[in-house]
């Protein structure tokens, strides 16, 4: 299940700090969101049961980590991108974004590597549904 971009933004809150209470994903995320805290708990809550995240104890404190890897994710919308809207069975180059703040190097090889086992799952399952 894809994440919407309020969504997003806390993932992107939780892959930077990796494990994180309700309000340090708040703290970090409000920039983007500018929600009380109890809109980022709903949130959260949300993304926990839709699989997003996955909620643990410590110390008696609820805390949160992404379930999924930054760059599987990303790799996971730009396929869903590419073939929803798109409509297109190809993939695309991950060199296409080089020039991202958020991705280095050695990150874009890996993203053009996930992309390339997406789309290799994606023609194996639409092979095996005709």
């Amino acid at each position: 299940m894809q994440p919407t971009k309020a969504e997003l933004a806390i993932l992107k809150a939780a892959w930077h700090l990796k494990t994180a209470s309700e309000k340090e994903l708040h703290d970090h995320s409000v920039g983007v969101n500018k929600w009380s805290l109890s809109s980022t708990r709903k949130t959260i809550a949300r993304m926990v049961s839709k699989g997003l995240l996955i909620q643990d104890k410590r110390h008696g404190v609820k805390v949160y980590c992404a379930t999924n890897p930054r760059l599987k994710t990303i790799a996971s919308l730009i396929a869903d991108f590419t073939k929803d809207i798109l409509e297109s069975d190809s993939t695309i180059n991950a060199s296409a974004f080089a020039d991202s703040k958020h991705l280095n190097h050695d990150e874009i090889d890996d993203l053009q590597e996930l992309l390339e086992s997406l789309s290799q799952e994606k023609h194996k399952a639409n092979s095996h549904n005709d």
